[in-house]
């Protein structure tokens, strides 16, 4: 009887953790969906870890082929689309292992043959955008190897916990609803026929009623 109730203890506490992770989830769930929605390229918004960052490509590529017959812009897709295949290629090697004390560690080879390639075609920077997405896949989505969005604080570099997604949003619907105060405050009224402008703070427009 003692185990019996014991196993059940356990049981009801398995579920209750299971209950609070599923909340756990959704929440983000919902928080990255509203940054996706409200966020800013320079304080809090989606990134996805493990893609290419486009920007140096789109600089090197029109740098070097500038006068190439078919147009640098088309020059960049090839390129670009073909790494972007080739750090999700499970066969690519591309770490090397070493050992720092008693653990071991993982880093992209800088010298692997493929990047030496690409940094003597396109430069450091370009290079240095594969190496820093092949490490995001390796730390977040090291078996299916597809990019993962996150939320990203822009400021420090660096993932946003959930807490900071919830406290930037509150902020947000602050300002949005101060915002909306002082233009109600300023709203024009017209008291002919009993007709009024009445303002929507949410959607930001006038709407006659």
């Amino acid at each position: 009887m003692e185990n019996d109730a014991k196993d059940e203890t356990m049981r009801a506490l398995t579920r209750k953790e299971r209950a609070a992770n599923d909340e756990l989830q959704a929440a983000k769930r919902a928080a990255e969906q509203a940054i996706k929605d409200h966020g800013s390229p320079s304080t809090l918004h989606i990134r996805r870890l493990g893609e290419i960052d486009v920007g140096p490509w789109k600089q090197a590529c029109e740098k070097r082929y500038s006068k190439h017959s078919d147009g640098w812009e088309v020059c960049f897709s090839e390129i670009y689309s073909r790494w972007a295949g080739i750090i999700r290629d499970p066969g690519f090697s591309r770490f090397k292992d070493i050992s720092v004390g008693e653990h071991r560690e993982r880093y992209v080879d800088p010298f692997n043959t493929k990047l030496c390639e690409l940094r003597a075609e396109l430069g450091n920077n370009v290079s240095s955008t594969v190496i820093q997405a092949l490490e995001e896949l390796e730390d977040y989505n090291s078996s299916g190897r597809f990019p993962v969005p996150m939320v990203w604080n822009s400021k420090e570099a660096r993932i946003a916990s959930l807490e900071e997604s919830i406290s930037y949003l509150n902020q947000r619907l602050k300002e949005s609803t101060r915002t909306g105060t002082q233009k109600k405050k300023t709203m024009p009224r017209h008291r002919g026929n009993d007709r009024r402008l009445v303002y929507g703070a949410e959607t930001e427009a006038f709407s006659q009623i």
